[in-house]
């Protein structure tokens, strides 16, 4: 094995390994065109809402988190996530967990790996609507981390603001890397002839 790759994410959400600017996983899919008329959902409001309530739940299951702190406005979140909690038996082994790979030259973070009611999983944490891309999505992270030759399963804890929760459990394993595995391709066709920024931002 060589050394150790530096992966680094910055405020701007872009990903450097060594150096050098990898793609995500949701820009590589986004440019696949995967995510439809769903994308326009997607505005600043939804994409702050989302990051605030990732870092709470990442605070909460690394033990760190003050209560207090919890903006009101995403308290209905906070509980829905505590009451899979409740519901389940959930043991975290990395949370917001950065990963990359260097075949593919993508990146991404991870929300939770770990096991749920004993079994490895690799969940996604949502606060919108169920999208298909979402399946494509957590494809590409277990690819990501080389979790195709363990038996990870891959689900998407969909969170509500009224305390209720859902979870989406994506088990078209083969089908769905594979398509995953296309976008990557397709992506770096289009950065080929600078075809990019007609699908992208």
């Amino acid at each position: 094995r060589g050394p150790k790759m530096q992966i680094v994410l910055n405020e701007n959400h872009e990903y450097f390994v060594d150096g050098v600017q990898y793609p995500s996983v949701t820009q590589v899919l986004g440019a696949a065109g995967v995510y439809g008329d769903s994308i326009r959902f997607y505005d600043e409001r939804s994409r702050i809402r989302g990051k605030n309530v990732h870092r709470i739940i990442e605070l909460h299951l690394k033990g760190i988190l003050d209560k207090k702190t919890v903006d009101k406005r995403l308290k209905g979140y906070y509980d829905a996530f505590q009451k899979f909690e409740a519901e389940n038996e959930v043991v975290a082994n990395e949370v917001e967990k950065v990963v990359c790979n260097s075949g593919l030259m993508v990146a991404g973070t991870v929300d939770f790996i770990g096991k749920l009611n004993g079994e490895p999983v690799i969940i996604d944490f949502k606060t919108g609507v169920p999208v298909p891309a979402t399946a494509l999505q957590l494809a590409g992270y277990k690819v990501l981390i080389g979790g195709w030759t363990e038996r990870f399963r891959r689900a998407a804890l969909y969170l509500k603001n009224n305390g209720t929760y859902r979870l989406n459990y994506y088990t078209n394993d083969a089908d769905d890397k594979e398509v995953f595995l296309s976008a990557c391709a397709l992506y770096w066709w289009r950065k080929k002839y600078n075809m990019l920024k007609k699908v992208t931002k």
